[in-house]
């Protein structure tokens, strides 16, 4: 089903058992040498071309991608002697109705979210944890079995909406950082034991308090970059504080660049009447 019979991601794919399909999807890196390699795949079943566009290559037209699956995967293998992390991206869709789509990636790992959406190229970092000792305390008091989670202490979880729990002076956000920082020490006093944060996942509209997710695998940027919210759960682990974050898969939101209609579902309809 794909290039290489040695693949079987886009076999699982399809068949709808690839639990890691964010490690094909998307946009993944092979560096060799000095020189770098991104991978760039899509799912668009119905589309008649697919390109990528971005500052890295054309922004109208693109590099166009290949259909290397019957059930509608698209791949572009894009070299490079520099790296691209960081650069915005889009997918240019292209219908049988002759409609043209820019989607950000919805495996993306980061996006410029808001309005315009772009999906920035962004890999795994080196960020260094420091909450071994937090992890240690998790296995001790958190046990499963076969009807769910054992709790041997009691919890007390403290629920906040991110942007909305302070603002600096002139009303722009506190960065996960700054929150962490914040949120940590006030947590601890207050007697909590747990943060649940309600959704960070990249949304468009600021009023939905996160509930119109348009990128499932991207934290939003308005409060920093994926290092930045490592820094934020880390630094609460340190604190003796578990993190929870909202998963909301049932608010499909309209915009454009997100994953409505990223099918490209329109199809040519003919009529024998």
């Amino acid at each position: 089903m794909a290039k290489s019979t040695h693949d079987a991601a886009p076999y699982y794919f399809h068949e709808g058992t690839n639990y890691h399909a964010y490690r094909y999807l998307g946009c993944q890196l092979t560096r060799k040498g000095k020189n770098y390699r991104y991978t760039f795949r899509t799912w668009a079943p119905n589309a008649v071309a697919v390109a990528v566009v971005g500052d890295f290559c054309d922004w109208s037209e693109g590099i166009a991608m290949q259909r290397i699956t019957p059930g509608g995967v698209w791949e572009l293998v894009y070299p490079s002697p520099v790296s691209i992390e960081g650069q915005p991206y889009k997918f240019r869709i292209l219908t049988a109705a002759g409609e043209v789509r820019l989607k950000g990636d919805p495996y993306a790992r980061f996006s410029r979210g808001s309005d315009d959406g772009a999906s920035l190229v962004c890999h795994p970092s080196a960020y260094t944890w420091r909450d071994g000792k937090w992890l240690a305390h998790r296995r001790r008091v958190i046990s499963t079995g076969k009807n769910g989670y054992y709790l041997s202490t009691p919890i007390n979880i403290y629920e906040v909406h991110l942007p909305s729990f302070s603002r600096h002076d002139d009303n722009t956000y506190l960065s996960y950082r700054e929150l962490a920082d914040t949120i940590g020490p006030y947590v601890k006093r207050m007697g909590y034991t747990h943060v649940e944060i309600m959704p960070i996942t990249e949304y468009p509209y600021d009023a939905s308090w996160g509930y119109q997710v348009c990128g499932y695998f991207a934290p939003t940027s308005r409060l920093g970059t994926p290092d930045d919210l490592r820094y934020f759960v880390d630094t609460l682990h340190t604190m003796g504080i578990g993190v929870i974050m909202d998963w909301v898969p049932a608010h499909f939101p309209k915009d454009a660049w997100g994953l409505y209609r990223m099918k490209s579902s329109i199809r040519k309809r003919h009529s024998s009447r």
